[in-house]
């Protein structure tokens, strides 16, 4: 198996960007990181995206679950953009390349497939300023968000 990973430094620079091959019993390694403290994002075709805020390397053995997640359908008349926050209010990303959790929704429906379970807010901006419609995702189901 091979993952899309993305490593950013605190400072925000990117450490690396690549892809990680896994082996047999499916471990791999970013050997090119120098010891530091990192945010790594981890994906693969079919998966929702692992985010890790705070990795250290040198570092134990980092467990990654791959989860299929949910999708998330959103259902708007006009196009909207907003962020993505998770639990924790992180910007959850779609991409690894789109760090400040930014999405572009167009009527009348959008949808995002292998969301990582758990509870998420949009926060859509407008002319009368923020608004948040917060939602849950669930392994293997939809969860439908009405942007009004």
């Amino acid at each position: 198996m091979e993952l899309t990973a993305a490593a950013y430094s605190e400072s925000g620079t990117v450490a690396f960007t690549g892809f990680l091959s896994l082996d047999d019993e499916g471990k791999g390694e970013i050997a090119s990181l120098t010891p530091g403290r990192y945010r790594l994002y981890l994906s693969s075709d079919g998966y929702a995206m692992r985010s890790f805020p705070a990795v250290v390397v040198p570092s134990p053995t980092l467990l990654v679950p791959l989860t299929p997640g949910g999708r998330v359908e959103i259902r708007t008349e006009t196009l909207v953009t907003g962020t993505v926050l998770d639990s924790s209010g992180t910007p959850y990303l779609f991409f690894p390349s789109r760090r400040d959790g930014r999405v572009t929704i167009g009527p009348p429906i959008s949808a995002w497939e292998h969301v990582a379970p758990g509870s998420y807010q949009l926060i859509v901006s407008g002319a009368s300023g923020e608004k948040s419609y917060p939602f849950t995702v669930s392994e293997g189901a939809t969860t439908t968000v009405a942007i009004r």
